[in-house]
């Protein structure tokens, strides 16, 4: 047995500066016995050695286990200090300014809010705080109101000092506060050349006094006003100095009430109380692409029987019309139409509106190329007469459909491929009676049959399903989380054979609505669309994403 070296500990660790050879001897028991050793021929001083270098094995295991400790605490620290740095490995730290700016102005914007965007993304670091304030236009929209009672005035002076020469869109509403409110509009007003859209709410208040809107507004080019209580009083202000005007919306207001440059304008929606303003709209907006019309008659209604020379307009197409209709559009003609939008959410007057329209139609001779029908689910289209040829060059539909029974008129529509035979592209709102009744699965796979039919025979490339839940209000269906499950609706039944027809090379979007506890959320507002990705997988792999589509979501300047 060779004797032990002497190793030195490092005097910072404790740990030895090498291995130690042949720390204990080895004995071979068999072979002394063969060759007549005993016990006794034992050396104890090795033995008593082995002892030793066993506890100083042991010491030394005992000062590993205390620096693996150590190294494994100083370790635990290192991965939460990255940690708490490694969002600064993110790509979004790499994006280059300008796709920095183009994701911020996504964002839903509020300059008098300090936890809103873009003032809580300046919390962020200092190179967000610069490119914001170096980007006027994420501060060039401006809202007052609502909620707005105490909000600092020197957040709109600061706000208006970042837009610097961008445009500005001004939204005015209701603050509650007088006072309040006037000082605000006063900070406004000092940069009223800059107001490209003005929205106005206008409650009896006296921000929505337009009378305290000035008339020079040269750069403004959308305006939106809302009447949300009682009309207000007649000839509330005048925009006709705004030379740049093109486009404008009136809700609960008519042309009556405010002066506008109508002959400029490219789109309008407003609504109109008898024949004289429609005659007027439709004669003075000479240069109008986009009309939408509603029908909201006055306390002393006016016949529609006066007798008028026809009008032609020649340079609209796109038409949207909402509500019910007490006349035929006898005297009006619009050749250049290739829209046309008729809404009817209570079925008045037993299809009046579709009846006007159609007629116009045929007197205008025009190709009709996007047709949408926003109806209830269960209205009947006996009243449309889709075999005449003023719609045979539809190449766009939007309707809902309820699957009640193989008798639906709407899916007999859809499967005759001798009706609008050119429609490629489908958008349809698809709502369940029940989706609780025996037989869900005939009625499924009778719209599909439907699909099927109009994409082997007709000309159809693109499909849009709006799978509609909100009617199914069971407590029962309802998950853990709240929300009810996608395929308790039933809809996994139809999506099958979409898969298919998608391998086929049909192009199909489906976009979802579910319906959160009807019981645990009464007063909440209204979810919204959400498109459905990866939908021609597996049902529990679904996975849905809210999206804002100019199909499903318009703002207030939209129409």
């Amino acid at each position: 047995m060779s004797n032990m070296k002497n190793i030195n500990r490092c005097s910072t660790c404790g740990f030895l500066n090498g291995e130690k050879e042949n720390l204990m001897g080895c004995v071979d028991i068999a072979l002394m016995l063969r060759w007549g050793q005993s016990s006794r021929d034992v050396d104890p001083l090795t033995t008593s050695r082995i002892r030793d270098d066993i506890d100083t094995l042991e010491s030394d295991i005992n000062l590993l286990d205390e620096q693996i400790a150590r190294l494994e605490q100083k370790r635990q620290k290192a991965r939460k200090a990255l940690a708490q740095r490694k969002s600064f490995l993110a790509p979004v730290w790499c994006l280059i300014p300008d796709i920095l700016v183009k994701i911020f102005s996504m964002l839903p914007v509020d300059t008098l809010r300090i936890d809103k965007a873009p003032w809580v993304l300046t919390h962020v670091c200092v190179w967000w705080r610069t490119l914001l304030y170096s980007s006027p236009t994420l501060w060039s929209t401006i809202r007052i109101g609502f909620s707005y009672k105490y909000t600092n005035l020197d957040l709109i002076r600061q706000s208006l000092q970042l837009s610097r020469d961008s445009p500005l869109d001004i939204v005015l509403a209701d603050t509650g506060s007088q006072v309040f409110s006037l000082s605000m509009l006063e900070i406004l007003l000092t940069a009223q050349s800059r107001w490209e859209s003005l929205a106005m709410w206008a409650p009896n208040t006296t921000v929505s006094d337009l009378g305290s809107i000035p008339e020079s507004l040269p750069n403004l080019k959308e305006l939106c006003m809302t009447a949300s209580f009682a009309r207000p009083k007649p000839m509330i202000n005048t925009f006709s100095c705004a030379r740049n005007l093109t486009r404008v919306r009136l809700d609960g207001l008519t042309i009556s009430d405010v002066i506008i440059p109508l002959p400029q304008l490219t789109h309008l929606s407003v609504p109109f109380r008898n024949q004289k303003e429609l005659v007027y709209i439709i004669k003075s907006c000479k240069s109008l692409i986009h009309l939408d019309l509603c029908y909201t008659p006055d306390s002393q209604f006016e016949g529609f029987d006066i007798v008028i020379a026809p009008i032609i307009h020649p340079v609209l197409r796109s038409l949207r019309w909402r509500y019910y209709c007490p006349f035929g559009f006898d005297y009006l003609s619009f050749p250049a139409l290739e829209t046309l939008t008729i809404i009817d959410h209570h079925n008045n007057l037993d299809g009046s509106a579709i009846h006007a329209c159609e007629n116009l139609l045929q007197r205008s001779n025009s190709s009709i190329h996007n047709l949408t029908l926003e109806h209830p689910a269960a209205a009947d289209f006996r009243f449309f007469t889709l075999e005449s040829p003023i719609y045979s060059s539809i190449t766009y539909l939007e309707m809902s459909i309820t699957v009640t029974s193989r008798a639906d008129p709407k899916l007999v529509l859809l499967a005759d491929t001798r009706l609008l035979p050119h429609l490629a592209h489908l958008t349809t709102v698809l709502c369940s009676e029940s989706a609780l009744s025996k037989d869900w699965n005939f009625k499924a796979s009778h719209f599909n049959e439907t699909l099927q039919a109009r994409w082997e025979h007709g000309r159809l490339k693109k499909l849009t399903i709006l799978l509609n839940s909100t009617i199914l209000r069971f407590p029962s269906l309802i998950d853990a989380h709240g929300e009810m499950p996608f395929c308790t609706a039933g809809w996994h039944i139809c999506l099958s054979d979409m898969r298919r027809l998608r391998t086929e090379g049909l192009d199909v979007t489906v976009w979802c609505k579910p319906y959160l506890n009807y019981y645990a959320h009464v007063g909440q507002p209204e979810i919204g669309w959400r498109k459905l990705r990866d939908w021609d997988r597996d049902v529990g792999e679904l996975v849905t994403e809210r999206e804002e589509s100019g199909l499903l979501w318009s703002g207030y300047l939209s129409y």
